[in-house]
This record gives C-alpha cells, structure tokens and sequence, in this order.
C-alpha cells in the first residue's frame, strides 16, 4: 500500500500496534494487509480523541502553514504540525435511493433517468456531452446531435433540433450549450474554420429557434485585441456562451496567437447594435514554452464564468490566487458588468496543496511526453521544460470548476488526490473539496467533500452524466438542505 506524500513525522503508529515507516518518498505499511491505521498523532495513546482519530486515511498533504491534512474515509481532517486537531470537513454521498439525510449526508440519489426500460427510444443516451438544469427544472442533455429534454421527474418533454444545415438543425458534432437566468438557450455545434466561427443557435424557454448565424470577429473586436497585443495571424474558436434573451448574447472567444505562441480569451457582449469587449486574460490552462507550443492541463490552473440573474458575470481565474508570507492563501470570486467593470471581489481563504515532489511530477510529466513524442531528445526536452514551469508554480491551482444554484455557487477545488497516480491507477473514490458560497456576502457557508464531480446543481439538486450496466444515464442527487444553512446563523 503506497502513500504519494509524505508526512516529515519519526513515529508512525498502527492501531493494532503495528509499526508504520516512514521513507523519503513514499508511506508504507509494514503489513500491506493492514487498511486501518493512524499516525502517532492521532492516537489515543498521543492524547487525540474523538472524531479526530483516523479510521481508514487514503491521501495525506501540508499546506504552506505547516497543518498536515488527510483524508480519511469521508472526512478531511486538518492538524497542526504537532498533531494537534484543528478543523474536519464532512462529507458522504450514497448509491441508493433513500429518504432521510443524516448528519454527514452530502447527497442522496433521487433518480436514474434515461434507464432503457422505461424511457422512450428517440430519448435513450447514447453518446450524452453536455448536460444542464434550468430553472424550472428541465433537464437537458446534448446527444445524438440534438438536444433531449426531460422534466423535472425526469419524463420525457421534448427533442430540440437535429443534425443538419438548415434552420433549427445542428451542425455535424458535438453540442456544447447553456442556459441563461431567462432560461434561454445558446448552443454551439460545427467546427471553426480559418475565417469563421461555430455556429450558434439562440433557443427560447419554450425550445423554439430564434436563430442560427455563424460568429465571426467584427473590426471592433479585432482592433481591441490589437491593442492588446494579439497578431492578425491568431485562429478563433467559440469557448461557450449565453443568450441573455432574445437580443443580447455574452460568448467567451479563445484565441490562439500563432505568430506570439499565446492562447488568451476574450468575453465579449453583443446585443443588435454594438459588440463590445468585457474581459480579456491569458488562459491559465495552457503552458507554451520554447519547446512546447500548446499544452493543455487544468492543474495549470482554470477559469470559471457565470452569468447571474442581474446580468453581471461571476469569474474565477486560478492565475489571481495568491500565497502571502503567513501562510495564508486565497483565491477570488469577481463580479464585472457588462463593460467589463470590476463591481466586487471577494477573497476566499483556503487550503494550498503543493505540487508532488520533483521525482512524483518527473513520471507523470514524463510518462505523458514519451507517449506522444516519439523522438527522445524533443520528449526529454519538453518533460524538462514543464518540470520547470510545474515546480515553479509550486502549488496547485485553487479552484477546478464554478456551479451555481440560487444565490450559492459550489466551488470545486482541487487537492492532493487531483493528482494522477504516476502507475496509470486512480484512487476507487474521488475526494473532491466544495466550497459553498453565498454570493451576496462571500461568505463560505459551507465546505464538505463529495465523491461526484456534478455536472450540474440546479434547486437542491445535483446532476450527473453516468453509466448503468454499460449505458449512458443521467443520474439525479438530492443535496442535503442543511448544506445551504449559513453556518452563522
């Protein structure tokens, strides 16, 4: 049984009094049999009582201030440097339907939607991408090159489009798409050509089509990016978007700067007059370097872009957290206008976890390369070149990725156990940190552990893209109320 961190602790201590070893790399069972145990901190016999003892520990990390962290079955349990416990995340999800929550309860699942026996052939899942709630509940998923719709108790409603050229048709792939405040619908499908865009379709509450135009950069825009340094010879494809409502749209435009090896993305507002800049930042997620021209990973860091109900944009960017000298780290939510107007930020302190050490990110880095560079000196010199710009960093990016219910947005954050097991393995269970905040204060109202990563979180509930038997489903949790309580109150 292998640890990937370490802890800098002498004595290791077995419940049933086996000894653990500590090595400079790795934590080991003396007896690989044994699955429970605990580190001398946590033992009784070390003065640690109650829930702060561990039971079944699976990953272990520091953070800048020194406080060792471990997950242990399904809880995150945080200690200072001398052992001494500080602060336990709580958290379970459970695989069968039930009725009642208790204490620890993240989730309960709800519904399996889409299951072939009771769902109707042109609406079974077949190749499901996006998937997405509104607000009134309707559960809409991208397959097939249409979208289907579900209501609320998961029943058939409605198939939106096909695949096509014409109006109210889908371009030839896949379909990426939102839902506005308004509950309406911007869809993206087709692919980019040198000149132009994707396509987009404006879709109504309702699912009728409004339009379907192909997106192109006016003079306006590219005169922006000028200013900002992008060359005329950079390449434009549409990230995502939103329609607001029937004449007015926000799109996030990735751009690929090939003469400057610089990706960046600009959000950009349009109604049927004007289209004006709102944002425009580097992309945290791709690293170019001498060697390597694009590469792609969201441990380099990600963005996240909500458009509210009082048409502001909620953003997270994983370049603006910060690490201060009292071993304190944040990362911000910001709200902006539609002019690209800062209105608020709000600093989230939080839990720093460090890269692996060098020999841990040297096989994963170079495991990748050497498969998909065949020529040994080009492999080596580009595992170097992002060797450098990981450890660098020093610390994984804050936040994965942003949800919104309500007034509350769930913050996905990465951890110790995001990391890639450098033998191909992945733990049997995610561990994932969510911060729940209220987006009228700040205030985190709420931190606890799942082991979904949902696609969406729409009026107490979480959706999930899954597999029964083989077979596409979606899958419907009921959050625990008490997740939404404000802790102060």
């Amino acid at each position: 049984m292998k640890y990937p961190y370490i802890l800098t602790i002498i004595a290791l201590y077995c419940a049933s009094c086996s000894i653990l070893y500590a090595q400079e790399k790795e934590l080991k069972l003396k007896d690989d049999n044994l699955l429970k145990f605990e580190f001398a901190f946590a033992n009784e016999a070390y003065g640690t009582k109650g829930e702060f003892l561990l039971d079944s520990p699976r990953y272990v990390s520091t953070t800048r201030n020194n406080d060792i962290v471990v997950f242990d079955d399904v809880y995150i349990k945080i200690y200072d440097s001398k052992g001494n416990g500080k602060k336990i995340l709580k958290g379970k999800g459970q695989g069968k339907t039930v009725t009642n929550f208790d204490s620890n309860t993240v989730y309960l699942l709800d519904n399996i939607i889409g299951e072939d026996n009771k769902t109707k052939k042109d609406y079974l899942l077949v190749n499901p991408s996006s998937l997405q709630v509104n607000n009134m509940g309707d559960i809409i998923v991208s397959d097939e090159g249409r979208l289907k719709v579900f209501d609320a108790r998961g029943k058939e409603k409605k198939i939106v489009g096909r695949p096509g050229q014409g109006p109210g048709e889908f371009e030839t792939g896949s379909i990426r798409f939102s839902v506005s405040p308004l509950n309406y619908l911007l869809a993206i499908s087709g692919s980019p050509s040198r000149t132009l865009m994707e396509y987009i379709s404006v879709i109504k509450p309702d699912y009728t089509f409004i339009e379907k135009k192909r997106l192109t950069i006016p003079d306006s825009i590219s005169d922006f990016l000028t200013s900002k340094g992008v060359s005329s010879n950079s390449f434009y494809t549409v990230n995502s978007g939103y329609a607001i409502n029937e004449n007015e749209q926000l799109y996030c435009i990735s751009v690929q700067d090939y003469d400057k090896n610089v990706y960046s993305y600009i959000i950009i507002y349009k109604n049927k007059n004007n289209i004006t800049p709102v944002l425009f930042f580097k992309s945290p997620m791709i690293f170019s370097g001498v060697h390597i021209k694009y590469r792609a990973w969201p441990l380099f860091g990600t963005f996240s872009w909500i458009l509210l109900k009082d048409n502001t944009i909620l953003f997270t960017n994983t370049d603006e957290d910060t690490h201060n000298e009292k071993g304190e780290s944040f990362y911000y939510v910001n709200f902006f206008s539609f002019n690209g107007t800062l209105i608020k930020r709000f600093p989230v302190q939080y839990l720093a976890f460090t890269f692996p050490d060098k020999d841990e990110v040297e096989k994963v880095i170079g495991n990748f390369h050497r498969t998909m560079v065949k020529d040994k000196n080009i492999a080596n010199a580009r595992i170097k070149e992002e060797m450098n710009f990981i450890l660098n960093k020093k610390y994984l990016p804050s936040v994965s990725k942003c949800l919104l219910d309500s007034n509350y947005i769930f913050v996905f954050r990465f951890s110790s156990n995001s990391w890639p097991s450098s033998t191909g393995s992945n733990p049997k269970e995610l561990r994932i940190l969510i911060d729940i905040i209220d987006i009228t204060t700040g205030k985190v109202i709420k931190s606890i552990i799942s082991n979904i990563v949902f696609n969406d979180i729409k009026n107490g509930y979480g959706y999930k893209n899954d597999y029964i038997n083989g077979f596409p489903v979606i899958k419907k949790y009921k959050l625990n109320p008490q997740i939404y309580e404000n802790k102060d109150n």
